[in-house]
């Protein structure tokens, strides 16, 4: 959505400058109208001051822990917002806030303004921050907004450093097997030409050359494939459209599913739990944890369990009709429904899942590295032998 930058006069006559987003010139006049406010200049921000001007994770969460913390101290919202603008040295980030700032002093619900800049604040902060104003636990939600997202900044750059090695290792391997491929196995074809025509080679050699013939010939449309392939992954991997379908079967793979399924449900638990000890109804607050455990079956199962407790079903019984969530989070549910200690159980199963996830984690990242390494040496191996297979049935020979 385009960005407009605009000079108006308010309904006190105070000038007032900032940006919104808008689908058109039209529509942002209008949007200030609304207001009250006579625009005096109004301006698209051009692509190119925009093009560095992505807000980070890091930048994110600073910005909701500071938020809380001002909200804490007693400072009012509207000064809270001014100061985080004052602080932000991240120029979009700084006109949102500002555009936030505005919009709250008119009287609109901070998560209602929100929705004016999802690529900032997603869906999450502003499902949160609104049961947040409607529980009037504002500070509460920001801080676990602020938690959830130092979560998965930390996850991220666990990944990113745990998988670097493995990566420059299979980079490593793989041009190492190319340069066999293409430049070292053709040059011993001629020479063992003749024992072809006069004993023929061993099945491996053979299979080799063949590997390499078709490698040689059609090198170029098997990158196209490949490369068509990766982007069809990714496309699908990331398409909002695909989110339901991707997760499920993501979360029902035996290789990945354990580890994803359980950070999605650590989360779900997590959310729930602190929701509940905050007096937010539990229609609400499952859909909001549903939300929060970044899986999208798992937040259509959320929605499919707030049905059902509508009907009026235990919450334990509501999410084993959705078929995806494990037997031990059912069962523990379900004793802390039995027992009034539900929004315990579901702390106490979170703080459980995430010392699992852990293990989980490390396991797989400590198998990587050595299946890698593994994979790469059969592979250099093979060649090797494939090549040194015909000298040894030649020395062999002559030596009978």
């Amino acid at each position: 959505m385009p960005q407009f930058q605009y000079k108006a006069y308010t309904t006190e006559g105070v000038p007032a400058e900032g940006s919104l987003f808008a689908g058109s010139a039209a529509d942002a006049v209008e949007m200030l109208s609304k207001r009250g406010w006579t625009p005096t200049r109004l301006a698209p921000v051009k692509f190119g001051l925009t093009l560095f001007r992505r807000v980070t994770l890091s930048e994110q969460i600073d910005w909701y822990s500071m938020l809380a913390d001002l909200l804490a101290s007693g400072m009012p919202i509207g000064e809270s917002l001014e100061l985080l603008i004052e602080r932000s040295s991240n120029p979009a980030l700084a006109e949102a806030t500002r555009d936030l700032r505005s919009r709250v002093l008119q009287g609109e619900p901070l998560s209602q303004a929100m929705k004016y800049h999802p690529k900032i604040f997603d869906s999450l902060a502003q499902h949160l921050i609104a049961a947040g104003e409607e529980g009037n636990f504002q500070g509460m939600v920001l801080e676990k907004i602020a938690m959830i997202k130092e979560s998965r900044s930390k996850l991220g750059s666990r990944l990113t450093s745990a998988f670097s090695y493995p990566l420059f290792l299979l980079l490593v391997g793989v041009l190492v097997f190319a340069g066999m491929m293409f430049f070292f196995v053709p040059k011993f074809e001629p020479l063992f030409e003749r024992m072809r025509e006069s004993q023929g080679l061993p099945w491996a050699t053979e299979f080799l050359f063949r590997i390499n013939h078709f490698l040689t010939q059609y090198w170029f449309a098997l990158l196209i494939g490949i490369t068509a392939a990766l982007i069809a992954a990714l496309s699908w991997l990331t398409n909002p459209n695909n989110g339901e379908s991707r997760d499920r079967f993501l979360m029902k793979n035996s290789l990945v599913g354990p580890l994803l399924g359980g950070i999605a449900c650590s989360r779900f638990c997590q959310i729930l739990g602190s929701l509940l000890a905050s007096g937010v109804r539990i229609q609400q607050a499952t859909l909001i944890a549903g939300q929060a455990s970044g899986n999208r079956s798992l937040e259509a199962a959320s929605e499919g369990a707030v049905e059902k407790i509508t009907s009026g079903l235990g919450l334990a019984d509501s999410l084993e009709s959705q078929s995806i969530f494990p037997r031990e989070i059912i069962e523990l549910i379900r004793m802390g429904e039995r027992t009034n200690r539900l929004e315990k159980v579901l702390q106490t199963m979170a703080t459980r899942l995430e010392v699992r996830n852990e293990q989980r984690l490390d396991i797989a990242l400590r198998l990587l590295e050595p299946f890698l390494m593994v994979t790469m040496a059969v592979l250099i191996g093979f060649v090797m032998i494939a090549l040194l297979m015909p000298i040894f049935n030649a020395s062999g020979q002559t030596f009978q």
